[in-house]
């Protein structure tokens, strides 16, 4: 039997500068780590699943005996970048066009996502 998996590959970005650019960039890397890229990422590289909440630690704890899991196919679902300005709306970075479901048009981060799954 073939065993695949697909995963919703997405990134979070904050656009800006100074501190309230940092309290989105906290916001985005903390959204980043909630769709699990790279818990799934580690998950498949090595057989450990570990997800975490904030204060709370460890929610979901996994550790497969066979190690790296065994995957046939793997599928990348990628709509786009998130990018969020310092009040947390979605926006687009300087030069990116936001498409009407806002979402950037980031071509770059479809590559980012096949090549970073090719390890698997």
């Amino acid at each position: 039997a073939q065993i695949g998996l697909v995963h919703h590959h997405i990134t979070f970005a904050a656009q800006g500068k100074g501190i309230l650019h940092g309290v989105a960039s906290t916001i985005a890397t903390w959204m980043e780590y909630w769709w699990a890229w790279d818990i799934v990422d580690h998950w498949m590289m090595t057989g450990e699943f570990d997800w975490k909440l904030p204060v709370l630690g460890s929610w979901i704890k996994y550790k497969d005996p066979a190690g790296k899991p065994p995957c046939d196919w793997w599928g990348v679902n990628f709509y786009s970048r998130a990018v969020l300005s310092w009040y947390l709306q979605p926006v687009a970075m300087p030069a990116e066009v936001m498409t009407d479901m806002y979402y950037p048009i980031y071509p770059q981060g479809l590559y980012n996502a096949i090549k970073r799954s090719s390890r698997y």
